[in-house]
C-alpha cells in the first residue's frame, strides 16, 4: 500500500538512530573500560566475563549474527521479546568491540536490524499492517547501512534475499533514508569513526592516500637564498643588490637554520645598516619536516600565522622552503583532481 513507504522511511530514520547510539556506545564503553581496568591484557578478560552474564540472560547474545538472524527473519520474534534482544545484543556488542576483541559490527548489525524491524512491525501493526518480512528485511538492510555505509551492497543482499524487485524497491527507501539521516547527524560509518577516535582525520575512503603522499618534501622549493645569521643588513643589502628576494633562510656557524627573515623588512629604510639579520629573524623555532603530510603543514601555518616556514631535516640543515599559499594551492589542485577522478572527467593541472 502507498501509506507502507512512509513508514518505511521511518524505519529507516530509526534505523539511522540506533546505529549511531550503538557506535558512541561502542567508544563510551572502551573508554570506560581503559578508565576501569588499567592493565590492556586484562581488559579482554573482563569484557568476556561480562558479555558471559549477559549470555545467562540470552545465549543469542554469543551469535555473530548468522544464525540468529536467520532465525529472525523466518520466525520474527514478538516486540517485547524483540526490544529485549536488541538491548541484550547491543550492550554486548558495545562491551566486546569496546573491551579489545577483534572483528567489527557487520553481521552484529544485520541481526539488529532484523530485530529493530520485528519490532517496528509490531509497533505499526494497529495502524497498518505491514508483512513482517518486508519490515526485518527493510530493518536488517538500513542498520546494516548505517554502521557500514554501503547502501548499494545492501540494497543487492535484499534482493538476493528475497528475489523481489518489488520488495527490494521499498527496502532500496528504507536504506536510503538511513544513509542521509546518519550522514546528516553522525557523518561517518563506523569504520570512519574508529579512525577518528585513533587520530586519523578522515572524511572518505580516497582521502588517506593523496594527503599522505603528498608530503611537505614533495611541494617545498628545494632552492632558497641564504645568508649567515651574524650578518649586517648593510651586507645582506650589497649581496641581494638589484634582486631582493622575498624570503631568507639564516643560517649559523654550523650552517644550521637559525630562522627566516622577510626580504622587504631588509629592504626598509628605517632598519639601520648595521643591524644583525639575527635580530629580524622569525620563526626561529617553527619549521616543517620534509615527511610530514599536507594536513600536517596546513595546521602548522593555521598555529603558527607565518606566510612561509622552512623545511629542515633531522640534522637541523635547511632542505627547502614552503609558503602557506602555494599549500593550500595545491590542496585545492589535489581535491579537484580527486573529484574529478570519481566523476570519470579528465583533469589537466
Amino acid at each position: 500500500p502507498p501509506l507502507a513507504y512512509p513508514l518505511l522511511a521511518a524505519l529507516g530514520l530509526a534505523a539511522a538512530l540506533i546505529g549511531v547510539a550503538l557506535m558512541k556506545s561502542v567508544a563510551a564503553t572502551e573508554t570506560l573500560l581503559r578508565r576501569l581496568v588499567r592493565p590492556d591484557w586484562l581488559r579482554p578478560a573482563v569484557g568476556g566475563l561480562l558479555v558471559g552474564l549477559l549470555a545467562l540472560l540470552s545465549p543469542s547474545v554469543l551469535s555473530s549474527g548468522h544464525m540468529a538472524m536467520r532465525a529472525g527473519l523466518v520466525h520474527a520474534p514478538g516486540l517485547s521479546l524483540a526490544v529485549w534482544l536488541l538491548l541484550l545484543k547491543a550492550v554486548a556488542s558495545s562491551i566486546s568491540v569496546g573491551a579489545g576483541f577483534r572483528g567489527g559490527l557487520f553481521f552484529a548489525s544485520l541481526y539488529l536490524g532484523v530485530l529493530a524491524g520485528a519490532a517496528f512491525c509490531s509497533l505499526t501493526a494497529p495502524f497498518l499492517p505491514l508483512p513482517v518480512t518486508l519490515c526485518t528485511v527493510a530493518g536488517m538492510c538500513a542498520l546494516a547501512t548505517t554502521i557500514i555505509g554501503a547502501p548499494l551492497t545492501m540494497i543487492l543482499l535484499a534482493l538476493e534475499t528475497t528475489h523481489s524487485p518489488g520488495m527490494t524497491a521499498a527496502v532500496a527507501l528504507a536504506a536510503i533514508v538511513a544513509s542521509l539521516t546518519v550522514r546528516r547527524i553522525f557523518g561517518y560509518t563506523f569504520a570512519t569513526w574508529r579512525f577518528h577516535l585513533r587520530g586519523e582525520n578522515i572524511r572518505s575512503g580516497v582521502d588517506v592516500g593523496w594527503m599522505r603522499a603528498l608530503t611537505v618534501a614533495r611541494m617545498m622549493r628545494p632552492i632558497v637564498d641564504s645568508l649567515p645569521a651574524g650578518m649586517s643588513v648593510a651586507e645582506a643589502r650589497a649581496t641581494f643588490a638589484g634582486r631582493m628576494p622575498r624570503y631568507i633562510v639564516l643560517l649559523d656557524a654550523d650552517q644550521h637554520y637559525a630562522g627566516l627573515v622577510e626580504g622587504t623588512r631588509i629592504g626598509t629604510l628605517d632598519v639601520p645598516p648595521e643591524q644583525p639579520l639575527s635580530d629580524l629573524a622569525e620563526a626561529r623555532h617553527e619549521v616543517l619536516a620534509p615527511g610530514s603530510c599536507v594536513a600536517e603543514a596546513v595546521a602548522t601555518f593555521e598555529r603558527t600565522s607565518h606566510p612561509a616556514l622552512a623545511v629542515v631535516g633531522a640534522q637541523g640543515h635547511v632542505m627547502g622552503l614552503l609558503s602557506e599559499r602555494y599549500v593550500l594551492r595545491r590542496y585545492a589542485e589535489e581535491l579537484e583532481r580527486t573529484r574529478r577522478d570519481l566523476a570519470g572527467e579528465k583533469y589537466a593541472r
